[in-house]
C-alpha cells in the first residue's frame, strides 16, 4: 500500500512546521536526502518528492507507519 496524501498530511500537521524532511531510500544500505521539493506532471499521477542527496548515514529511527 502507498502513502496517501491524507495520511501525509495527518502526520505531517502533527509536527512542528519548521521540521525538516528528508527521504531514506535504498533499504538494504540507507542512504538520507533532503527533499527539495515536490512535482507532478497531471493531476490524475503520483507526487514525486524531489531530493537533493547528502549521502549520508540516517540516525537509527524509529518507523512511524508501514505502508507496504
Amino acid at each position: 500500500m502507498a502513502l496517501t496524501a491524507q495520511q501525509m498530511i495527518e502526520y505531517l500537521s502533527s509536527l512542528d512546521p519548521e521540521t525538516e524532511i528528508r527521504s531514506v531510500h535504498q533499504p538494504n544500505w540507507p542512504l538520507e536526502a533532503r527533499i527539495t521539493g515536490l512535482a507532478q506532471n497531471n493531476p490524475d499521477e503520483p507526487v514525486y518528492l524531489l531530493a537533493y542527496g547528502d549521502g549520508g548515514y540516517p540516525p537509527e529511527f524509529e518507523q512511524v507507519e508501514d505502508t507496504y
